[in-house]
């Protein structure tokens, strides 16, 4: 049983890694994209209000900020929308004026204790 799920895990990866060679009809991967987008929305609404049962608006607030700005990333910088917006993540973890800001250590960040 463990050997058909690891199985079909490297099937889903695999379909998912060869989808955008294989199709080039803009409008399915525009279609794709959105399902996976909103994929990912309804499984943090689920982890968040299903098992605990708190209703946080949090991810939706954070969900439509990121939309906004990739927007306006969009309209300001001509790019084109879809898949060629994600070359921004990239260019923003190395970009020059994140350095400043590593100086932060992650281990303060994450366990709220000082690092030593």
């Amino acid at each position: 049983m463990v050997r058909l799920k690891a199985g079909l895990w490297a099937v889903a990866f695999l379909v998912f890694a060869l989808f955008p060679t294989v199709v080039k009809n803009p409008a399915f991967m525009t279609i794709a994209v959105y399902t996976l987008v909103y994929m990912a929305c309804a499984t943090s609404w689920n982890m968040f209000s299903g098992y605990s049962g708190y209703v946080a608006l949090g991810s939706a607030a954070f969900f439509g900020t990121g939309a906004y700005t990739m927007a306006l990333f969009s309209v300001h910088l001509h790019m084109a929308g879809g898949a060629a917006m994600f070359w921004l993540v990239p260019w923003a973890v190395w970009s020059p004026w994140w350095r400043p800001c590593s100086s932060v250590s992650w281990r303060f960040v994450f366990a709220g204790t000082p690092s030593s």
